[in-house]
């Protein structure tokens, strides 16, 4: 599963607005500094970046994030504090079963059974039943 936020598109945003911004530098009263979260999607994302440069936002007063997501409309900010997007964890499942005999399935445990129903099961609770926020 993906979410096809269009990384794209964000590169492309932070471009056009440094380049809008770098016009008016001129009249700013403080230093901007943009930077470009790379492996937001596991592979560290703003923990990588700030692992990389520790001292990224020394001297920053104020910090903003971008994410693109089609549930708005075309014209229109959301703005929040705090997160305001979903994140991924990582976990593992070790499934066992128990070989049987084709003539009497019922004497094993089928892994390969019970792991379509987890997988059917796990989709329907995170798209259903929790909000990914």
């Amino acid at each position: 599963m993906h979410h096809a936020c269009g990384h794209d598109a964000h590169m492309s945003a932070m471009i056009s607005a440094i380049k809008i911004i770098a016009e008016y530098r001129a009249h700013l009263r403080k230093n901007i500094t943009f930077c470009f979260q790379p492996g937001e999607e596991g592979k560290g994302g703003a923990s990588a970046l700030f692992k990389a440069v520790p001292d990224l936002l020394n001297g920053i007063d104020h910090c903003f994030a971008l994410h693109l997501g089609n549930h708005v409309n075309v014209g229109k900010l959301l703005i929040g504090k705090g997160g305001v997007t979903s994140t991924t964890s990582r976990f593992t499942i070790q499934i066992e079963g128990k070989s049987a005999h084709s003539f009497c399935p019922n004497a094993g445990i089928d892994a390969n059974y019970i792991g379509c129903q987890l997988v059917t099961q796990l989709y329907a609770l995170t798209h259903m039943k929790i909000p990914p926020l």
